[in-house]
């Protein structure tokens, strides 16, 4: 009777759909979510570049002394946020900048921004003045809104750190 009941119990189909599927799909359901999330961050990197290339142009418009363009550091932050719009939430508290105008690029006279591990930005908030006929340079750095408690180091860049990092570097002409 027991070699019976074994026999049947082995032969028995039916759940096996529901077995493998309880194996395999947490694994899928963890393969979709970091490729939709891989997917949200690339796109919160393109936004952040093209408005902080476009804000760039526009602070070399402003070099000129014209009444459009750039001028101040909350002039820049509205340009940048202004075009990444509803996809970056609070933009403005949270971005940190450093625009730097000098001479020339050598013998030291812009120095870059270096990055922690934490993603913060060295010199943050910081807008120096940019004058006709001088190269300056562009720095912006967004923390990733997204935090995921589950992850042991959180959601980190391609650049090791929770934040996108954007740089411009451009001539103000006039």
């Amino acid at each position: 009777m027991r070699k019976i009941m074994l026999r049947r119990f082995l032969e028995e189909t039916r759940s096996v759909t529901a077995v493998e599927f309880a194996l395999i799909g947490p694994v899928l359901f963890l393969f979709v979510f970091a490729i939709l999330l891989t997917g949200v961050v690339q796109f919160w990197q393109v936004t952040l570049d093209d408005s902080v290339r476009n804000a760039a142009r526009e602070v070399a418009i402003g070099a000129g002394g014209s009444s459009s363009g750039v001028h101040s550091g909350s002039d820049f932050v509205a340009a940048v946020c202004g075009e990444i719009g509803q996809a970056a939430p609070g933009c403005s508290s949270n971005l940190q900048y450093a625009v730097q105008g000098a001479p020339n690029f050598t013998g030291g006279a812009i120095t870059p921004a270096t990055i922690s591990a934490a993603g913060q930005l060295s010199t943050t908030a910081s807008f120096s003045g940019v004058m006709l006929s001088e190269p300056f340079l562009v720095q912006v750095v967004y923390p990733i809104p997204i935090h995921i408690p589950l992850l042991p180091l959180g959601l980190v860049t391609l650049n090791g750190t929770p934040s996108i990092i954007s740089a411009s570097a451009m001539v103000a002409e006039p």
